[in-house]
């Protein structure tokens, strides 16, 4: 069977395409030296789900910021761009940046960029060019002049002496900030954050040469302070009083130990980089870990691994796993996550063929164990990275979970979360198109969605001196966006719902872990991939609180009770049929998960029949959710008798999204019912699609489409008239594929039309992936006259793989100093520099537009960040500057063999993207690996532009400093 298998490719974040950047210009309100002190201005809009917004900026002599009318900052000089982050003074729809020049000896001049980045990924600019406005007194003060005149323009290079302060790091966006911390002989001033009135920010140390970059702290009983240092082992900080620090090596053994625990007189350590659980004791307390144990080892790989500990008020410790970290062999029979199978229904050429179920698939993942590490239980699962978990005052634990941004755009994507973990729960999340929809009755909702970001440490304020409500908070770290954001949360039956605000935010600002000292305060580190380490201190240091009123009630305290009740077989006794049963139709999902997991624990032969014979639609469907997810394709002919009795048109909605699930668990688990079976399944369900709900809409497409209803063309070919998302266009276009042998040559060209259509749309590299997948397996089916029938709508984009040199002749050996000095290119046709993109081969690899191969950084704003001359220095000497995703590895194999290429997953097996224009990725078992060694060339070739005249070299750099006019995606670290 022919299955959407979407290869890894490098992680992508997506830009607004209505809102590309220019380049920014340098820019003044005369020609004319010492013309004294201006005020220029521009009016912009910014959309709603800010995330950051930072500023960057230089000026010859003076500049002050003000957004809204409120000054932000001030830059002097031009040396060095300086970033303001700005998140908090900007609102949605209209606001208003000015910048107020001081007189200056020569022209004063201003280069400005402005990006927003927002939830969804994208990102909106305002630069410095001639759309600006301009206002210069004619005597003192600004008001005097009221009359606006247009800004003088001085290009982005400006004259000669102004530098090029807006090249490489000095001007990294908002997502790679902590690009700034590398190189740096002190942390982040915290005079720069933006914090809540009444709290104070405190830098209480700056890592030292040798002590590495720190990824995360804890306090031991004494009240010390141990940092994890990133490459291997441990430091311990003692203050003793103000800049008095004592600094201690306490092991330097264990590799990149991201998880520490102090209990049971003992350290706890999730060693990622060694591979295990560990445990070290001071039998003497001399302050020295004389033991060390080994409690659980690990395998697989060392990105998404082994994340933090935490003590649960249950006495147990619990470790938090990323989806790279295999599943230990041991786990314990009554673990309570008893099964995290691959059962979703994927598009197929063949539905009829079946497809290989796993028990378990390598997911992120909670477990559980004592303090001798006896037993370990898989507690929850379903999870791409938890770095950290914590409990609230009632016991309930939480988590910040990531998201796969390569996926952002596809119906699969699942954005930055808040998830409330219970035991046994499962959050859904499979490795590419496997995600269980987040609406499926079997998985849990989130607390709150939260978009883009790169989850790390994560705590409750209870222990705090801070004030309310931040006292009852939850405090969770952004490493990518510099900032640290407070949940506040809300009770909503058994669950609970939550809002975020930004607590504290800079730049730099990578926070690696977070936690609440025995003084109250707030402690974070900052660090990372080698960058400068600070650990700083949060205190409150505003008016005393007032005593606040304490509810006596707690609303959600009987649900909360409920739910625990069911859940309790995990601790003891397994549960009773008749204390479940009544609560499986419960009106609370969190209830009703609860009942139905507490019910898979039951023997089935004791519920099986009673199941198949529920009179209540509610617990029935909850019931036989747990039947399909607990017996044999021999129970699938009684199953799908006693789906087709339910009278769906008068079921409620969650009723029929678990009927629609436990068909699609079905059709996987079991396989095709049989033509009549199917039939009658499709004829069943038709009368409710399509349907105003897209989530039930969602299930529908799936379900009619892989049962093959002769309907379904009818049907579903509307739904690509209107799409409401990109991703509602792609699951479209995915299962209207599945059916292709049935298209007239008028839908054939509606799917081509709107094919095309998709690809300018918002996404991220598997979104843009999916899409090249689907054009290349449809243009290589088509007869002569389909393909001449269609025209230009079956021009495929290149296919994604390494560049490769062009083909044409030799007609120079270019180097940089050939084009100095560089000319003014702006004149430069747009046309003539795309024709060169695309003959020095640039276009296999890298996205300009909508245009372009999704296996290299995305160049649509490429222009935005770098000048001209460096966009010629990195073309010509790639291996200049090679970002981590794109560096080469060559893995030696145990038969003797090697492979090179760039790894797009850490995981096992280990998956290769080749060198090799067109090929597939390759995955490699672990165990076939011997070795591995990181190359620091570029898999870009050198010599790519020497086919190129001069002309068309600057051509082509003319084309990539200037902006696209549809929407597109750049390249982001995950």
């Amino acid at each position: 069977m022919l299955l959407f298998l979407v290869p890894s490719l490098a992680v992508q974040a997506v830009v607004s395409g209505d809102a590309m950047p220019t380049q920014a210009e340098w820019i003044s309100a005369s020609t004319l030296t010492n013309s004294g002190p201006a005020l220029l201005r521009r009016s912009f809009t910014a959309a709603t789900g800010l995330v950051k917004a930072v500023l960057i900026i230089g000026a010859d002599q003076q500049v002050d910021v003000l957004l809204n009318g409120v000054q932000v900052g001030t830059a002097t000089g031009f040396l060095k761009a300086v970033t303001i982050d700005v998140t908090r003074s900007i609102q949605p729809g209209a606001n208003q940046i000015s910048l107020r020049l001081s007189k200056s000896n020569g022209i004063p001049a201003v280069r400005m960029l402005l990006e927003m980045a927002r939830s969804d990924g994208r990102q909106e600019w305002v630069v410095t060019d001639p759309s600006w406005v301009a206002q210069i007194p004619r005597v003192t003060g600004l008001s005097a002049t009221p009359e606006w005149k247009p800004v003088h323009a001085h290009g982005t290079a400006g004259f000669e002496r102004w530098g090029k302060q807006f090249s490489g790091n000095s001007s990294a966006d908002a997502y790679n900030s902590w690009m700034l911390a590398r190189g740096t002989d002190q942390a982040t001033d915290p005079a720069t954050f933006s914090v809540p009135r009444g709290f104070q920010v405190d830098l209480l140390r700056t890592a030292q040469p040798g002590e590495d970059s720190w990824i995360a702290l804890t306090f031991d009983p004494q009240g010390r302070i141990t940092v994890a240092r990133e490459k291997q082992g441990l430091l311990r900080l003692t203050f003793s009083g103000p800049n008095k620090v004592k600094t201690e090596v306490i092991e330097d053994a264990l590799k990149e130990c991201r998880g520490l625990l102090y209990a049971y007189d003992s350290l706890y350590v999730n060693a990622n980089n060694s591979r295990g659980l560990f445990r070290l004791r001071d039998n003497d307390g001399d302050g020295i870990f004389e033991e060390k144990k080994l409690l659980l080892a690990t395998e697989g790989g060392l990105g998404h691994a082994r994340n933090q500990l935490r003590l649960g008020p249950d006495g147990l410790i619990y470790c938090a796993h990323g989806d790279d970290v295999v599943l230990a062999k041991n786990l314990s029979t009554n673990s309570p996550v008893q099964q995290a199978p691959n059962d979703v229904l994927l598009p197929a050429a063949d539905s009829k063929k079946g497809v290989r179920l796993n028990q378990f698939v390598q997911l992120g993942h909670i477990l559980q164990t004592d303090r001798d590490g006896s037993f370990f239980r898989l507690f929850a699962t379903g999870l791409r990275n938890p770095m950290d978990v914590d409990f609230d005052s009632h016991g309930e634990m939480f988590t910040f979970e990531a998201d796969m941004e390569r996926d952002i755009g596809t119906p699969w994507y699942r954005p930055n979360r808040i998830l409330q973990i219970v035991p046994g729960g499962d959050y859904g999340w499979r490795r590419g198109t496997g995600n269980i929809p987040s609406w499926s009755p079997d998985t849990l909702p989130s607390v709150v969605d939260l978009g883009v970001g790169s989850p790390t440490g994560v705590e409750f304020a209870t222990r705090s001196q801070f004030p309310e409500p931040y006292k009852q908070a939850l405090f969770v770290g952004d490493w990518a966006y510099g900032r640290i954001l407070t949940v506040f949360l809300k009770p909503k039956g058994a669950g609970h719902t939550g809002r975020t605000e930004e607590f504290l935010s800079g730049r730099p600002l990578n926070v690696t872990d977070l936690t609440f000292g025995p003084d109250g305060a707030l402690y974070f580190v900052t660090g990372g991939r080698g960058t400068r380490s600070g650990l700083y201190r949060v205190r409150w240091t505003g008016e005393k609180e007032a005593k606040v009123a304490v509810a006596t009630t707690d609303p959600a305290a009987a649900d909360r009770t409920l739910r625990r009740s069911l859940e309790s077989w995990t601790l003891g006794p397994g549960p009773t049929l008749e204390a479940v049963w009544p609560h499986l139709g419960h009106a609370d999902p969190w209830i009703r998960s609860a009942a139905r997991r507490a019910l898979e624990q039951i023997p089935l032969r004791e519920w099986a029949v009673r199941a198949l014979n529920e009179s209540s639609p509610s617990i029935a469907v909850t019931s036989l959710l747990a039947l399909v997810r607990n017996s044999s394709p021999k129970a699938g002919p009684l199953l799908f008798k006693r789906l087709l009795q339910f009278p769906l048109a008068t079921l409620s909605r969650d009723d029929q999204l678990t009927i629609f699930r436990i068909y699609s668990a079905g059709l996987t688990r079991y396989g095709w019912p049989g033509d009549e079976t199917a039939a009658a399944a499709a004829n069943h369900l038709l009368p409710l699609f399509p349907s105003t709900d897209p989530e039930r809409n969602s299930d529908l497409t799936e379900l009619i489409t892989h049962l093959r209803a002769p309907e379904a063309l009818e049907r579903l070919f509307p739904l690509l008239a209107a799409p409401t998302s990109s991703a509602d266009h792609l699951h479209s276009l995915m299962w209207l594929w599945c059916l292709q042998e049935r298209w007239t040559p008028e839908q054939r060209r509606l799917y081509f039309q709107s094919l095309r259509k998709a690809e300018q749309e918002h996404g991220a590299s598997n979104y843009y992936s999916t899409l090249s997948f689907l054009r290349q397996r449809l243009t290589n089916s088509l007869q002569p006259n389909d393909r001449q029938a269609l025209g230009n709508l079956v021009v495929a984009l290149p296919p994604p793989g390494a560049i490769i040199a062009p083909v044409g002749p030799v007609i120079q050996a270019w180097t940089l100093a050939d084009f100095q000095p560089l000319p003014d290119l702006r004149s430069r046709p747009i046309a003539k520099g795309r024709t060169a993109f695309q003959s020095a081969g640039c276009l296999q690899c890298h996205r300009k537009g909508t245009e372009g191969g999704v296996n290299g950084p995305d160049l649509s704003a490429v222009g935005s960040r770098f000048g001209p001359s460096d966009l010629l220095e990195h073309i010509l000497n790639p291996s200049k500057a090679v970002e981590v995703k794109y560096r080469q590895v060559t893995l030696t194999l145990t038969d003797g063999g090697s492979v090179t290429g760039i790894m797009e997953a850490d995981s096992d097996p280990v998956v290769l993207a080749p060198s090799v224009l067109g090929a597939i990725p390759v995955r490699i078992p672990r165990n076939q690996i011997r070795s591995r060694q990181d190359i620091a060339e570029s898999s870009m070739p050198t010599g790519l532009l020497d086919s190129l005249t001069r002309d068309q070299v600057l051509d082509l750099v003319a084309y990539l400093s200037n902006p696209v006019s549809a929407p597109s995606s750049r390249l982001i670290q995950e």
